[in-house]
């Protein structure tokens, strides 16, 4: 990447904002660490030594953010959410953001690889029938949406325990999984929320093939807002 388009491009591809780019200069120091985050976590699919690149170009100021802002935010949570994200977990203390910026980095890799199964589907149709529904987009966006939800309103306390030390998106997952079934503890749908869009995305389960029986949290019960 050389010009400030395809850095621009780029940039679109891992955090899919809303076209006008709505304040996305206001969370500049937010996305270097957003991204190298997906490096170092991310697929196969991703060039890892351009997203570091990309990082070190933001940070650096080597690269040119710009909105075009004709309306305000209204709706972005729902249309653009990993845009609608960023913006909310800006205004978290410095810990708390870092470890939301972690969870937001696996949404991302993971949204990444739901879009391009949905690609690739379209014109091979090499998939099971089984797969039919995961394979949409109005799945996808509606998964996409409550995971940014989890990862913008999250308790704090369920940051120190699942917001580090994951090598890939596959082992967040499956310590997500392994608390949602854990009979202890108390019902925590946020948990069940995030551990069904990685399974979804990561394709080790589909939507009506069976599911977590409910995220849960030892530490107190959780009374959750959209």
């Amino acid at each position: 990447m050389t010009t400030n388009q395809e850095k621009t491009i780029f940039l679109e591809t891992l955090i899919q904002p809303r076209e006008d780019h709505f304040a996305l200069e206001s969370v500049r120091a937010l996305l270097p660490p957003v991204i190298e985050h997906v490096a170092e976590i991310g697929c196969a699919g991703w060039d890892k030594e351009a997203l570091c690149k990309l990082a070190d170009d933001l940070r650096s100021g080597n690269m040119l953010l710009e909105s075009s802002a004709t309306r305000g935010p209204k709706g972005l949570h729902g249309s653009h959410p990993m845009h609608g994200a960023l913006l909310k977990i800006a205004e978290y203390n410095p810990e708390e953001m870092k470890k939301r910026l972690y969870l937001l980095a696996h949404v991302i890799n993971v949204a990444y690889q739901w879009r391009e199964d949905i690609k690739y589907a379209g014109p091979h149709n090499t998939f099971l029938l089984s797969d039919k529904k995961r394979l949409t987009y109005e799945t996808y966006l509606k998964n996409l949406e409550t995971a940014c939800k989890v990862v913008r309103k999250i308790d704090a306390e369920w940051l120190d325990d699942i917001a580090d030390g994951h090598e890939s998106s596959e082992g967040l997952q499956q310590q997500l999984h392994r608390f949602s079934v854990d009979p202890e503890i108390l019902d925590d749908s946020y948990i069940q929320q995030l551990e069904r869009f990685l399974a979804y995305g990561l394709h080790s389960r589909g939507p009506r093939q069976g599911s977590s029986k409910g995220g849960k949290t030892s530490k107190k019960s959780r009374n959750h807002s959209a």
